[in-house]
């Protein structure tokens, strides 16, 4: 076996061994997310990047992504809202928070059922696409598509299926008219912002 090959193997295993022995026990994501730096291994820690990366260091802990994984003890979104519930046709989806413990439950008229939560992953508005039509008062549009792209949403260019939220200023056009047929969420620009101040935004 190539030399360099056997080394590189042993160092992930070493890396994957410390990793795991670094994690708390009770912890699934643990082997990922060594709690302590590991001397004499390549990966020299957070506070040694910072030095060379002072900028990115200083908001990487605002972003959706820093707050990705989060344990349902942890998280931001579940601490400041214990119980969420939202409906989808014929479907009720329920999240709720009890201590350290949380449980995802989704139920019908006639069924449901339940599972215990593992990771809760983004916060603010990650994963969700939206799409401004119309003037805005408040915000400019520039304004508006850079808050929601900070929380960790995508803007689309149309309406469509793939469509989570749009917001409407004034004179919206045909953009509202064919989200309200596909059932689309429409907010004013008073809703946004307040959806935007919730979201820490």
């Amino acid at each position: 076996m190539n030399p360099r090959v056997l080394r590189r193997a042993l160092v992930a295993l070493a890396l994957g061994a410390c990793a795991a022995a670094a994690a708390p026990a009770d912890d699934p994501f643990g082997r990922w997310r060594p709690g302590v730096d590991m001397p004499g291994v390549r990966y020299v820690g957070s506070t040694e990047c910072a030095t060379c990366h002072s900028a990115q260091a200083a908001t990487q802990g605002a972003t959706p992504m820093a707050r990705a994984a989060a344990t349902p003890a942890t998280s931001s979104v579940l601490r400041a809202r214990p119980k969420l519930t939202f409906k989808e046709g014929p479907f009720t989806y329920e999240v709720v928070r009890s201590g350290d413990v949380a449980t995802f439950t989704v139920r019908t008229a006639t069924a449901s059922i339940s599972e215990p939560i593992l990771a809760c992953f983004g916060t603010g508005l990650s994963g969700q696409t939206f799409l401004f039509t119309g003037t805005l008062a408040r915000l400019t549009r520039r304004e508006a598509q850079e808050r929601v792209k900070a929380l960790g949403a995508t803007l689309l260019s149309g309406v469509s299926a793939n469509l989570h939220v749009l917001v409407v200023g004034e004179k919206p056009g045909s953009k509202l008219k064919k989200a309200q047929e596909l059932g689309v969420k429409v907010l004013s620009e008073d809703d946004f912002v307040r959806l935007l101040e919730e979201s820490g935004g």
